[in-house]
């Protein structure tokens, strides 16, 4: 008894993560990369690293740090404006609603 999906029955060019992965390399678009894999990069000790590049590599996190501190509080400004505006717009909306009497 067989169960599944048959062999050579879905699409080829379906989004896979590797079809994914060619399309953008042949599109020339950037990849996101999350914040959090970011830092891992950048966060990694090397073994027998130097008091120099301790410093340096302590320097940057507080830098990407720094800058996701700004992201974040520009999204939530950003999605505070929008519902504004979304609440001013259902506003007008029920407001002309009631106002047409028919």
């Amino acid at each position: 008894m067989r169960t599944g999906i048959p062999l050579n029955v879905l699409d080829s060019n379906a989004l896979t993560a590797a079809n994914l992965k060619a399309l953008d390399s042949s599109s020339g678009f950037v990849t996101y990369t999350a914040p959090s894999e970011r830092s891992v990069a950048v966060s990694e000790r090397v073994k027998g690293e130097t008091l120099e590049q301790k410093r340096q590599r302590k320097r940057m996190v507080k830098e990407q740090k720094k800058e996701r501190r700004i992201e974040k509080k520009a999204n939530t400004l950003a999605f505070k404006e929008e519902k504004k505006r979304q609440q001013k717009i259902m506003l007008n909306l029920q407001q002309n609603f009631n106002g047409i009497k028919i």
